[in-house]
């Protein structure tokens, strides 16, 4: 359900019309069918080799119809924990 209020929010004060969300390939499952449910794309990089979040690929597909960013604390198959700190300065 939050990725529905995540949208409808976009669109109403964005106007955004193909909404994206960007994680990591580690994002819970639920992000996948709470995106195709919604009509959301679903953007995922792969992790570096720690396992953790990719800074760098998730800032190059962030755009003006990015309506939410995903980190993961912890993640779903390792346990690790993403740079949350960071992934929020990337918003």
């Amino acid at each position: 359900m939050s990725l529905l209020a995540y949208r409808e929010k976009a669109r109403t004060e964005r106007g955004v019309t193909k909404p994206n969300i960007v994680c990591s390939n580690t994002a819970h499952p639920a992000f996948d069918k709470g995106a195709h449910y919604f009509g959301i794309e679903l953007r995922k990089v792969p992790v570096t080799k720690d396992s953790l979040a990719d800074l760098d690929g998730i800032s190059k597909l962030i755009d003006k119809n990015t309506i939410c960013l995903i980190a993961s604390a912890p993640e779903y198959p390792y346990g690790n924990y993403d740079p949350v700190e960071k992934i929020a300065e990337l918003a």
